[in-house]
């Protein structure tokens, strides 16, 4: 198995139809399930504005990017829950292990790398920019960063907050924050007190600048304390955080050496962390609900590798660019799913035009092509989910529908895919080298009694699965998770019967 890292939770709470928190566990598998309007791509749109804000920290905004290439959620209203500027936005992200903590020193002979061994989760809360010159802003800031890390039998853990200077954006070149109370002080103190011991253990020198005897807790009160503490936690929030780095660092209050370690030790656990967390966000990969419509002839980007695009519309450039072993293993899948077809793609077009290509499925058993704007829309709907799949590689793939216009029996067949794809099978658990993991927005009931079917051979564990269902509240919409045991069976009551509409039709009146 691989050492990707991938989230394991997010939490909402004040987003869209989420009032109060609300966690959504994710496993290897994640189904979710609910009446429309309920919440489920809330859910789904939650990540991509984390991997959105990510990818824009360049634009210099420490607030939302609510517009861009993955999603448009309008304003800062618009996300609200009840559309309250008032209302606060958090959005809380666990993952697992995967990294390490990794420090470098003015004043240290080497860079010094500690095993990181327990979850961490990093949560932003964002409010509504203030108005200006009369005008209402439609704009967000971040108003607060919380970073927590669990404890482990070797280490202590850490629950600590910063946040915005005086609740406002100081300027518009500088995010300026401060520790949100004394308890984030003492809770970074005591862990770095704890790794500056374990550093020094491993060194077979020690830190230079440091005196004989370790540094006490309150020496690292006064220095993580200080000015020049929060101007450096500030300068040192990981960049998909704060888009720009604020500056000023007022002298230790303990000396330089003794002052500069700590603060690095500090620095460098939050880099690590925003690292860590970073690259789980971006690990992020979605196929929205309306995919490609199938057509006689497709126009090419002239770019190579990447993902299908939020459509599908990617899926011939990624085609034609991975070749023979993608195909090959598309056939396979294919022969799986009892699509009697062997999918070939084709060259077209010259310099004025540009390149093109076109897509064929020769019928195996009548030896015929046919065009896939000739087969319907199933299958032009299901490619690009198999092809983000095979060429995956330690990605979250987010999914809507995937059962849209699929036969039921080629809707149960899917969660096959999805299991063979996120390395999850007991008697296969090494034979993907970078598994994925699925985040499925669906309403299918085959898919999920496969699913079942599968936990009940013993084939996959009820750990694998995650089973969220989504319920519209007056109050706010809730999330349940919805347990499997060991026989495919849920432990949990499935809200509102388990698609009790099927027993309505049957013996409603």
């Amino acid at each position: 198995m691989s050492d990707t890292t991938f989230p394991t939770q997010l939490t909402l709470s004040g987003f869209k139809p989420f009032a109060q928190s609300q966690a959504a566990p994710l496993a290897p598998i994640t189904l979710l399930y609910g009446p429309n309007s309920g919440g489920k791509t809330s859910i789904i749109q939650a990540l991509l504005l984390l991997k959105q804000r990510s990818q824009a920290y360049s634009t210099a905004t420490s607030g939302l990017v609510l517009k861009g290439p993955l999603v448009d959620c309008g304003t800062f209203e618009s996300v609200a829950h009840r559309h309250d500027r008032g209302t606060d936005v958090s959005m809380s992200l666990r993952v697992s292990g995967g990294q390490s903590l990794r420090f470098r020193f003015r004043t240290a002979p080497a860079r010094i790398t500690l095993p990181l061994d327990a979850s961490s989760e990093v949560s932003v809360r964002f409010h509504a920019a203030p108005s200006t010159r009369g005008r209402r802003g439609h704009s967000s800031y971040l108003a607060s960063v919380r970073l927590r890390l669990d404890a482990t039998s070797s280490r202590p853990g850490l629950d600590a907050s910063l946040r915005a200077v005086s609740g406002r954006r100081r300027s518009q070149d500088a995010d300026l924050f401060e520790w949100a109370d004394r308890d984030s002080v003492a809770s970074m103190a005591v862990l770095v007190e704890s790794l500056i011991r374990e550093m020094v253990q491993r060194q077979r020198q020690p830190l230079r600048g440091l005196p004989k005897d370790l540094p006490s807790l309150a020496v690292l009160h006064r220095v993580l304390g200080s000015a020049r503490a929060e101007a450096e936690m500030s300068s040192s929030l990981p960049a998909h955080l704060v888009a720009v780095r604020g500056s000023g660092k007022p002298d230790s209050p303990v000396g330089p050496d003794v002052g500069d370690v700590v603060l690095r030790v500090a620095e460098g656990l939050l880099h690590s962390l925003g690292s860590l967390h970073e690259d789980a966000i971006n690990s992020l990969d979605y196929l929205g609900p309306l995919r490609m419509s199938p057509a006689r002839y497709y126009r090419t980007s002239g770019e190579e590798g990447g993902t299908v695009g939020v459509a599908g519309e990617r899926t011939p450039d990624v085609l034609l660019s991975e070749g023979r072993d993608l195909r090959k293993n598309l056939h396979h899948w294919f022969e799986r799913f009892q699509l009697p077809y062997e999918l070939r793609v084709a060259r077209l077009g010259n310099a004025l035009t540009g390149e093109l290509l076109t897509l064929s499925l020769v019928d195996q058993r009548a030896g015929v092509a046919v065009s896939t704007a000739d087969v319907g829309f199933g299958i032009a709907q299901v490619l690009p989910i198999l092809v983000e799949g095979l060429i995956g590689e330690g990605s979250l793939i987010c999914v809507e529908q995937p059962e849209l216009h699929l036969h039921p029996r080629l809707q149960a067949d899917l969660a096959d895919f999805f299991i063979s794809t996120s390395g999850i099978e007991q008697r296969k658990r090494d034979s993907v080298d970078a598994p994925n993991r699925w985040l499925v927005e669906t309403h299918s009931e085959a898919l999920m009694l496969r699913f079942q079917r599968r936990v009940r051979q013993g084939s996959i564990r009820p750990s694998d699965i995650s089973v969220l269902y989504v319920e519209p509240r007056r109050g706010g919409s809730r999330i349940h998770q919805l347990r499997l045991d060991d026989r495919g069976d849920f432990l949990d009551e499935w809200p509102h019967g388990f698609f009790e509409e099927r027993f309505d039709e049957v013996f409603g009146e």
